[in-house]
């Protein structure tokens, strides 16, 4: 992406080539972009202007893989005129789940102030588990059972895991896609 980034800058015909390609760009998952993508998608929307990101910085996931979803938030300051629209109805979970997750995603510094709302009806009940230690989440999530499903959050620290430590805990490979929560 480096490279690129530098070909455009230092090539203006090719820059030139590409922005005449593409008048129109359309960037999904934005907040698992890096610093250099994002750079590479300015200069060629700079031209047109015609660019429209789709991104929820608090589902930043790729922080080890340099994902820079600050690019969202300061969005308007390098695209004046620029409409923010927050989409706040979640269609996949139930309010139980919007409810927990809501409280957790509430302690991330830097985010556009939302409110998520679950189209669905009510759900099973959430359960709240805290783990002693990372062996004992593993045990947790591994005793699932036959169609459940955990989910687990953790600080941002802790967010490296090893999947084998889960696997020598009696964690088994899901056969069937999980709900996304």
């Amino acid at each position: 992406m480096a490279y690129a980034l530098a070909i455009l800058r230092k090539q203006p015909e090719i820059l030139a080539e590409f922005q005449a390609r593409y008048p129109y760009l359309c960037v999904d998952e934005s907040q698992d972009t890096s610093r250099v993508q994002h750079a590479i998608i300015e200069l060629l929307a700079k031209k047109a202007g015609n660019l429209f990101m789709v991104g929820d910085e608090d589902q930043s996931i790729y922080g080890f893989r340099a994902a820079y979803p600050e690019a969202l938030l300061r969005f308007s300051s390098v695209w004046p005129g620029a409409k923010t629209l927050l989409l706040e109805d979640n269609y996949r979970s139930t309010p139980e789940i919007l409810r927990l997750a809501g409280a957790f995603i509430e302690g991330n510094r830097d985010r556009y102030p939302k409110t998520i709302r679950a189209t669905r009806a009510k759900g099973c009940r959430v359960r709240l588990a805290h783990a002693a230690s990372r062996q004992a989440q593993y045990r947790y999530s591994a005793g699932a059972g036959r169609g459940a499903a955990r989910a687990v959050c953790r600080p941002v620290p802790q967010q490296r895991q090893r999947p084998s430590a889960h696997r020598r805990a009696g964690a088994r490979r899901a056969s069937v896609p999980l709900p996304q929560l």
